[in-house]
């Protein structure tokens, strides 16, 4: 249900930890990522974590000296080079409650282009019609687990997307994210289910007309480059 997906229930999963003597039997409601466990290894290991690094450590967390770990969380989902391949990158960032995603490719992006005149991608339209989600999510987990109930557009929770897109661009600003609110987006080039390639064992079949070489396409490793 959530696989391939920013969803609460794909991106949620158990992490469980057991060191005798050290931390105690129990649960936590802190927020954490698995980029939390390089630096926890390192200082496990008795290392400098370089400061650099995305996550911090949970030993805090573990040895129950804090319940409070991030204030945010984030999710990144592309969908390239995967079986269904469809062009859907999708962006999310938690707050413990509220679950704010991004569908970057969505139609009511396609719609807006194509009034203003642009072209468009085959591919792209094809993405967006067939996971059919709207630009903007916005989730309350607490009332709402399975994410039924899309708050993006009621005014009382203006507010709370506000500050969660604000966090979310803020983020992805940081890490040089290859996407921006209205910036072009990505195709990429893969190894293997490239967008033009029909696989029928797959149901993926792709019109004679649109099976030429995608142009435009990015290597997806150089994507995440820092900028120049």
């Amino acid at each position: 249900m959530g696989k391939f997906s920013v969803s609460d229930r794909g991106l949620r999963v158990a992490f469980m930890a057991r060191w005798p003597g050290k931390i105690a039997t129990g649960r936590t409601a802190a927020l954490t990522s698995f980029a939390d466990f390089v630096p926890t290894a390192i200082e496990l290991a008795g290392g400098t974590v370089p400061e650099n690094l995305d996550g911090k450590s949970l030993l805090p967390v573990l040895s129950g000296s804090t319940s409070k770990h991030h204030d945010y969380v984030y999710g990144v989902s592309h969908n390239q080079g995967i079986l269904r391949r469809s062009v859907f990158p999708q962006r999310s960032v938690h707050d413990g409650r509220y679950h704010y995603v991004r569908n970057f490719n969505n139609m009511e992006r396609i719609e807006r282009e194509r009034a203003a005149g642009k072209a468009i991608n085959y591919f792209l339209e094809r993405g967006a019609k067939e996971h059919g989600l709207p630009e903007e999510q916005l989730f309350d987990t607490q009332a709402d687990p399975f994410e039924f109930k899309n708050l993006a557009e009621d005014p009382l929770q203006a507010e709370t997307k506000a500050r969660l897109k604000a966090v979310l661009f803020a983020w992805m600003e940081q890490q040089n994210d290859h996407l921006s609110e209205d910036g072009a987006i990505t195709l990429f080039a893969v190894k293997k289910h490239s967008l033009n390639q029909t696989e029928k064992q797959f149901n993926y079949i792709v019109p004679e007309e649109h099976s030429a070489p995608v142009a435009g396409l990015v290597d997806p490793h150089a994507s995440t480059q820092p900028n120049p």
